[in-house]
């Protein structure tokens, strides 16, 4: 049986989106996709820090212009977080596909057990019956498989497919989820938190009025 994939498809990962907000939560899957877009979102500050401090050095005019290993660093950091941003955005649209498809299978499994619960219900309402029931009567071939039916090794098969489906997709979400997290406490090794920063007021040779410096930083003075 071919896989389903309607995360793929055109148009499905708003539905998917939507299903996702709307059905039952996921609650391991989707925290730890909510921890990455977390770490996600405080690279901002650090890279825009770095970036400012890249404009701030390239403003500078003739003689005050340099290439130091300050700025080396700096282009680093900007290296760095640009990486860590990468893998982390790569880890949350894994995680996203994944809870689609968990959802997708829960939705199919759900289907199948009301299906398999109708069937029940009919079948012990038949067993039920006898020659003296109200409301029967006697058919032509009563035995015959109508067309359409499954047989009971098609059932079987449907069922046991949906089965060995909904426990790989859990062990392959177990496993995102780990690799999520070994990503997080990849990004915190190479990137730890920004010290407080403060706004520096005064006079300045830059264009803008406030530079940043981590708490506790002295300024050099400006060249005369």
């Amino acid at each position: 049986m071919p896989r389903s994939t309607p995360c793929h498809r055109q148009g499905a990962r708003a539905g998917c989106q939507e299903t996702l907000l709307q059905g039952p939560p996921l609650p391991p899957h989707f925290e730890m996709k909510e921890s990455a877009e977390q770490n996600l979102q405080a690279k901002n500050l650090p890279l825009d820090v770095a970036m400012e401090c890249l404009t701030l050095r390239d403003s500078r005019r003739d003689v005050d212009v340099v290439r130091d290993g300050v700025e080396d660093e700096l282009h680093k950091e900007v290296e760095v977080i640009d990486a860590t941003r990468k893998a982390l955005q790569q880890k949350i649209s894994q995680a996203f596909e994944k809870l689609c498809l968990l959802q997708e299978v829960r939705q199919q499994l759900n289907s199948d057990h009301r299906g398999k619960m109708e069937a029940l219900d009919i079948d012990r309402g038949c067993l039920s019956l006898n020659i003296k029931s109200p409301n029967i009567s006697l058919k032509i071939n009563p035995t015959r498989v109508p067309d359409g039916s499954s047989t009971l090794q098609q059932w079987d098969d449907f069922s046991q497919f949906n089965k060995n489906r909904a426990e790989a997709e859990m062990k392959e979400a177990i496993e995102l989820r780990e690799a999520i997290a070994l990503t997080i406490a990849e990004v915190t090794d190479h990137l730890p938190n920004p010290a407080p920063l403060q706004l520096m007021d005064g006079p300045s040779t830059h264009s803008s009025p406030h530079l940043l410096f981590p708490v506790g930083h002295v300024a050099s003075p400006p060249l005369t």
